[in-house]
């Protein structure tokens, strides 16, 4: 819009009812997460292997306020109407579903009409964040926070394998811990939802803003900087690793991320798998859903210096 051409001087003439859904059209879809996600939990990382982005600094952007609200009042309030900061005071309407990390968010605006839940934690954060039984359920909460929006939730592939897992899981090369004490109840949460995302693998687009909100991937100005994409939408899949890879091979990157490294029905494969293995049936075999997570980072994090 910063262009005579791009412009429409006539869009404040139009009715009220017409320019409001005009600015909902302009509202993203994203991934509200939960928690932060640490790189070095979420890469496979050692002093050989470093992570190929920090994580962090996309899921802050990922939770402010969409763009379309700081254009005027109007289109702030249409923002409004279904978003907004996640109040400190929302886990005593949720007691069921409580639970506290260090990790836990309270300061991402979230759209409870439009946007997905996600919980970036497993048991790998425990070493770091350790939270004890008295503290709540993980998946409960995420459960929980589900049930008050109109999208899936999702979760880390990882979080089903440790904390469904064997007896005791390894979350690093020297630390073990017990497993999860609240496993059944977990399981029951797990039920509560017909459909769940199960992320098998985090690619990250180093990208600047306004190349990778030109492709549309990212939300229509770029500000839903978080994506999940179910693995059965190959096409859709494709074209975030187009992105990726483009993006890779147009700079000297410190870390490649191999984007294409697994097909999309292993991860399905893998996924049913894990789904047997963890749960001992195949119950939760048609709720879950394996997904890609891609994340853009503006920040240029991974470019050789």
């Amino acid at each position: 819009m910063s262009s005579p051409e791009a412009g429409f001087p006539l869009f404040p003439q139009l009715p009220l009812e017409l320019r409001e859904e005009i600015w909902r059209f302009c509202l993203p879809n994203r991934v509200h997460e939960l928690d932060r996600p640490l790189a070095e939990n979420v890469y496979d990382v050692d002093e050989d292997h470093p992570a190929p982005c920090h994580l962090q600094r996309t899921s802050l952007v990922n939770g402010y306020p969409p763009l379309i609200s700081r254009v005027c009042r109007e289109s702030r309030a249409v923002a409004h109407e279904t978003g907004r900061f996640l109040p400190l005071d929302q886990q005593d309407q949720i007691v069921e579903g409580e639970w506290y990390s260090d990790t836990l968010r309270h300061d991402a605006w979230r759209d409870a009409a439009r946007d997905s839940v996600h919980l970036n934690w497993t048991r790998a954060y425990e070493v770091d964040f350790y939270y004890t039984e008295g503290d709540g359920s993980p998946l409960e909460y995420l459960a929980k926070q589900v049930s008050l929006t109109k999208s899936d939730g999702s979760m880390m592939a990882q979080y089903l394998d440790a904390n469904f897992g064997p007896d005791y899981t390894e979350v690093s090369t020297s630390v073990y811990h017990p497993q999860n004490p609240n496993k059944e109840r977990e399981s029951e949460a797990l039920k509560q939802q017909s459909s769940w995302l199960v992320v098998t693998r985090v690619i990250v687009v180093h990208s600047d803003l306004q190349s990778a909100a030109a492709t549309g991937l990212f939300g229509l100005l770029g500000d839903s900087l978080v994506q999940i994409v179910d693995c059965s939408n190959g096409a859709r899949i494709r074209q975030y690793l187009d992105l990726a890879e483009s993006c890779e091979q147009h700079h000297q990157v410190a870390i490649r991320q191999n984007p294409r490294q697994e097909p999309l029905n292993e991860a399905e494969q893998r996924l049913k798998w894990l789904v047997k293995r963890t749960q001992g049936s195949e119950e939760l075999l048609s709720a879950v859903r394996p997904g890609i997570m891609f994340r853009l980072c503006t920040q240029q994090c991974n470019r050789r210096v």
